[in-house]
């Protein structure tokens, strides 16, 4: 029988940069159509924490600017007591605006469900991708749950960010955005803690 041998320094080598490689092809961020159906499905689950993740900076701020109108016209202290679940007057304008959409999020699921029933209570496939420029455009079916719903196709727009494919634009982050800014507010003065709400939008 013959024997081969590999010199150490070459066999310790090969051992390091094996594990590597492994983990590059691990670490590879998901293409766009899987980042979008993690993202509806994000809804459906309620995964504030993992959506929030998936959606583009420029949405995030989009989204933000509905809860800056909110706590601009909110007189009560619910938002910040209740929406955002006690978060402090001073917390608040250095919240990133991920965090801030993703107690939102808590916070309406918490104290205004309903709001959310049509993005929460649905199913949603993938049907495929369209390349544009830097832009890739998933396009999916939708269908609600409830008896006679007809589906719906719909596009979400994807973009580039650190590397990483985020949704920038979709009817959910309108749709978001839309009720956000409708919440109703209860009626009253000041807040309890005495601090008002107004003003307090990031600058």
């Amino acid at each position: 029988m013959r024997t081969f041998s590999v010199p150490l320094p070459r066999l310790l080598a090969v051992l390091l940069i094996c594990p590597l490689g492994l983990a590059a092809q691990v670490a590879d961020p998901p293409p766009p159509e899987v980042v979008a159906d993690e993202f509806n499905r994000g809804f459906q689950t309620m995964a504030w924490a993992g959506l929030v993740q998936r959606i583009h900076p420029d949405a995030l701020a989009y989204i933000r600017q509905a809860l800056d109108i909110l706590m601009d016209v909110d007189t009560t202290g619910f938002v910040l007591d209740r929406l955002l679940g006690g978060t402090d007057p001073d917390e608040y304008p250095e919240l990133p605006d991920e965090e801030a959409v993703r107690r939102t999020l808590a916070g309406v699921q918490r104290e205004v469900p309903g709001l959310l029933s049509s993005l929460t209570t649905r199913r949603t496939e993938v049907l495929g991708v369209v390349s544009e420029g830097e832009d890739r455009h998933v396009v999916y079916r939708t269908l609600a749950l409830l008896q006679g719903a007809v589906p719906r196709v719909e596009v979400m727009t994807l973009s580039r960010w650190e590397g990483r494919w985020k949704v920038r634009d979709a009817s959910d982050i309108r749709t978001l955005h839309t009720a956000i800014r409708g919440i109703p507010l209860p009626r009253g003065g000041s807040p309890d803690r005495g601090t008002p709400t107004e003003g307090l939008r990031r600058p």
